[in-house]
Formats: C-alpha cells, structure tokens, sequence
C-alpha cells in the first residue's frame, strides 16, 4: 500500500475532499504568483501536454439519460449513489455529462462521477484500474470545466491519486514487462495544472525516478535539473542536484566515449557542488569529476596527436597542442606538447604511429 493508508481510507479521502471542491473556480496560481488557466509549457523532460487531453465525451446510445432535465437526472443519479449502487450512478453521471454537457450542473455530475469511481476502488480491494480511471475523470473536470470546480484542490486529489498508483507496473514472476509511461503522464499533468502547488517538488522527482526506472536517463536528468532551477533551496532540490550527475554520469559509462556527453556531465558536477558545497555527496561528486576529468584529458590528448601525425598543415597540428596546454594545464602530457609545438616549428616531420 501507499503511504495514504488503507484503500478505503484513502478513496474516503478522495471522495470527502472532492465533495467540498465544486462550486466557485479557484484558478491554479503559477511558481510567480500570477494567477493563470495553465502552466507553462516549459518543462523540459516531460512529454507534451496533448498526450493526455481528454477526448470531449459525445452523445451515445451507451448512455442514455432517463430524465427529461439535467437537474432531475442529477437526482436520478445521486439516488443510486445513496443507495450504494455506484456503478448505476457513474452511469447516469454519465449519461448527464454527455445529454446536457453546457448545463449548469454537468460539472457536478462529472465531479461525482471520479468520486464514485474512487468508492468503487476501494470496493473492489484497491482495484487500481478504477482508480486511474477517477484519476481520468477529475481530469475531464479539470479540462472542459476549469471554471465550475476548485482547480487547485481537486489537482491535489488527481495528485494523491497519482501517488497511490504509481506503482502500479505491469510484471510476469516479479519481472518488469511494461513502462512507466502512464503513471509518470499523471504526475506531468497534475504539475501542469497547478505549479505552485506545495506538493510539486515531490511530483517532478517521481517524474525523474519514474523516467530513470524505464531508462530515460537524459530526459529524468532534465527533470532533476528543472527541480534545482524552481526551487533551489528546497530539501528536494539537494537531491535532484546530485540525482542529475547521476545520471549524466551513468550516461557518460554506458555509452561510447562522447566529448561533449562528458563536458556537460563534468560541468553539471561542479555547478552542483557550486550550488551545494556542503551536498552530502561531495565526495562522491569530487571522485567522480577526477574520473571524468582523466577521460577528458586524455581524448583531447589523444586528438592533438591524431592532428599530428595525419597533419593537413603544420599549423592545424600546432594548434591542437596549444589547445588542449589551454584546456589542461597542468596535464601531464604537458611536456611532451610543449616538445612537439618546438618541434613541428623547427621543421620536424609528423608523429608516426
């Protein structure tokens, strides 16, 4: 279980703290206090918002409505929801929704209709489709009805949702088969909706963990980096911090030697140890910027003798020592540079390998 407790406490939860949220909209606020329908799109690491906007719910033969008003099919619904048949009333709801969807009281019908799914969960021994399920209906609200329900509110709730089913993976024999996809979209959603939400460090690092877990280690390190950046003097951002070397430096090891690959993964070490002297992971940091500076030496190394011994021109091979003496001056190899620059202007023919 998660940490929200027991299933039906949990889908209590849900359902009680929604119950209060519809009515007067209260609009997300962004990380800059100004207030706004949505957040930014600028979310590096995230996939772009359409991914999981809902598709607008039409008229259909499998949800009729058996009331000639929204208000009365409204009651019509809440009476099998009293009754304690909550799969007739997420029907009716529905049928609600879809029948008379610019009606004054289709918001509620659709806010009832993800609280019902979430009592359903908890019927059903946590059943965790269900819950996504009330999870996508909160989102329907919160897209076509931004204005008729507690934005904020029910984002925590889409939230606390997410949480409790994040992990939710599919495995065969305790073997991993599908990806995260699905639970990490729920977490970019519902920090989407509402930015400056105190929960939203805490849901950007399950982002990262959740794209580290299926191996996208750029883009969780992307992630990391956007919660340094947001807020830097967070508990969270200390660890997104060193989680972002992490991965750069995992990068660096698992791919083919890159140049480029191993200068960001060095300089996002330094920025981090810049940012937060006292990291718990100093140390860790430091040894592994001794590593990749050793890597990096000796590929710039390895390329002026390239330049060297298959010289076009004897000032491309002059400049490629004078480069890395500027890169790595303290290098070891230092001498021998210094030798060949002499040499190669005194006249002296190229390296043979």
């Amino acid at each position: 279980m998660t940490k929200f407790g027991k299933s039906a406490a949990f889908a209590a939860a849900v359902v009680l703290g929604a119950s209060a949220y519809c009515g007067v909209a209260d609009r997300p606020v962004s990380a800059d206090g100004l207030d706004s329908g949505y957040a930014t799109d600028a979310y590096p690491g995230f996939e772009p918002r359409q991914s999981r906007e809902p598709k607008f719910k039409d008229k259909s033969i499998w949800y009729s409505v058996k009331r000639d008003s929204p208000d009365a099919q409204l009651e019509f619904a809440h009476a099998f929801e009293t009754n304690g048949n909550r799969k007739a009333a997420a029907k009716a709801y529905e049928a609600l929704v879809r029948e008379w969807p610019a009606s004054a009281v289709a918001a509620e019908a659709q806010r009832r209709k993800a609280s019902v799914l979430a009592r359903l969960a908890a019927d059903k021994n946590d059943d965790k489709s269900l819950y996504a399920d009330a999870f996508d209906e909160y989102e329907y609200l919160m897209h076509y009805f931004p204005g008729l329900c507690n934005y904020a509110k029910v984002a925590e709730l889409q939230y606390k949702i997410a949480c409790h089913l994040k992990d939710d993976t599919k495995s065969i024999f305790g073997l991993k088969y599908d990806s995260n996809r699905e639970q990490r979209l729920r977490f970019e959603s519902v920090v989407r909706r509402a930015p400056g939400a105190e929960w939203v460090p805490d849901a950007m690092m399950s982002i990262a963990d959740l794209r580290i877990d299926d191996g996208e280690l750029v883009e969780a390190a992307e992630v990391f980096d956007n919660v340094v950046t947001r807020f830097p003097d967070s508990a969270q951002a200390r660890v997104a911090a060193f989680k972002a070397c992490k991965c750069r430096y995992t990068l660096v090891k698992k791919m083919d030697y890159n140049a480029s690959r191993c200068r960001n993964a060095l300089n996002g070490m330094k920025m981090a140890l810049k940012r937060y002297p006292d990291i718990e992971e100093a140390a860790t940091l430091n040894s592994w910027i001794q590593e990749l500076s050793r890597a990096l030496e000796e590929s710039a190394w390895k390329n002026a003798v390239f330049y060297d011994t298959r010289q076009r021109t004897k000032q491309a091979a002059v400049s490629a020592y004078e480069r890395f003496l500027a890169e790595f001056p303290e290098s070891s190899h230092r001498g021998e540079a210094v030798a060949r620059i002499e040499a190669i202007k005194s006249g002296a023919p190229p390296l043979r390998k």
